[in-house]
């Protein structure tokens, strides 16, 4: 039997795989996921290295795309608002999931496609975790096989969205 490590690894990119294409498949048959996108402004400055805040006067751009209306945001129409710093409680709570994104969003341009990448990174840490459970109570043939059976059920693909 192979060691934990490998198939770990193994778990991890195929769970990264799956996840990519079943979002694919989300959209291509229409669906729209909802995560409160409405609160990504943080995210977006953070992306564009305007720091932790929202911009003042906000572009018209960004609150199409804040609201779904379109699918990505160039950070050149930032360039005329000055950003005012956030400190309620209520969007300090998020900053971890607003800078995880901002961090993709530098990568790859800001874009509600590329948080396919995060949530599929997110996906396969919780099938290798999921792994490690099973682990504890069986060996690594059974373990492999739930592993398998609940990351590839449509109620675990569905929750992608």
């Amino acid at each position: 039997m192979a060691s934990d490590g490998a198939i770990v690894i193994v778990l991890f990119g195929f769970t990264v795989l799956v996840a990519l294409l079943a979002m694919r498949d989300f959209r291509a048959a229409g669906a729209r996921s909802y995560f409160y996108q409405s609160n990504f402004e943080p995210a977006v400055t953070m992306a564009c290295g305007r720091g932790f805040g929202v911009p003042q006067p906000s572009p018209a751009s960004l609150g199409d795309f804040l609201q779904l209306r379109r699918d990505d945001f160039p950070c050149s129409d930032l360039s005329g608002s000055t950003i005012q710093p956030l400190l309620e409680a209520a969007h300090a709570n998020w900053y971890y999931l607003y800078g995880a994104t901002a961090a993709v969003w530098k990568i790859t341009g800001v874009s509600w496609a590329a948080i396919d990448y995060l949530d599929a990174f997110f996906a396969a840490c919780m099938t290798v975790l999921v792994y490690g459970l099973f682990r504890l109570v069986a060996g690594a043939g059974v373990s492999v096989g739930l592993t398998l059976l609940l990351t590839l059920s449509p109620a675990n693909l569905t929750q992608l969205l």
